[in-house]
């Protein structure tokens, strides 16, 4: 799914544009990982309908909370699932680099404020677009620990399949 995201992002967006540059490290192993997914389980059988099934339900906003994603696949009873370490650290994860990132969100929105003031009266350009580069920085710090939180799953099933394999 995200691999079309940046498909879609390479070929919109300049090189140069701030959002390329922000989410370029973050999107680019995604083709890579969704290959080797579809490598590993198109070995299986049935990898097809599971597949048509999933996308029948799935919705961008299920990946928007946690919770909703957990709820959704019936995996959020802690009696069923008693031990089930990326339901409750990959929760816990979530809410502190959501928690985080709204305020980082929020300190770089005002900072764009202070910029374009900046801007037009002329006073420290180049420290604003220091403190820019940094917040943009920050941020994608964030945004690369929440991919990973996310990715997890993913790799670790891969990692699982090949060791199994012949």
């Amino acid at each position: 799914m995200m691999g079309a995201i940046e498909v879609a992002m390479r070929r919109q967006l300049s090189s140069v544009h701030p959002i390329f540059q922000l989410m370029r490290p973050h999107l680019s192993p995604f083709i890579e990982i969704t290959a080797i997914t579809r490598e590993k389980l198109s070995r299986q059988e049935g990898h097809l309908e599971l597949l048509r099934r999933t996308y029948k339900t799935f919705k961008f906003v299920h990946l928007s909370s946690p919770s909703k994603m957990v709820k959704e696949r019936e995996i959020d009873d802690g009696a069923i699932l008693s031990h089930y370490p990326l339901r409750e650290d990959g929760f816990r994860l979530w809410l502190a680099i959501s928690e985080f990132f709204g305020k980082s969100v929020t300190s770089t929105t005002t900072f764009l404020g202070d910029y374009s003031q900046t801007h037009m009266t002329g006073d420290d350009v180049k420290g604003a677009i220091s403190r820019f580069q940094d917040a943009l920085k920050a941020l994608s710090e964030v945004i690369k620990a929440r991919n990973a939180s996310g990715n997890l799953a993913t790799v670790t099933y891969c990692l699982s399949i090949s060791q199994w394999e012949d």
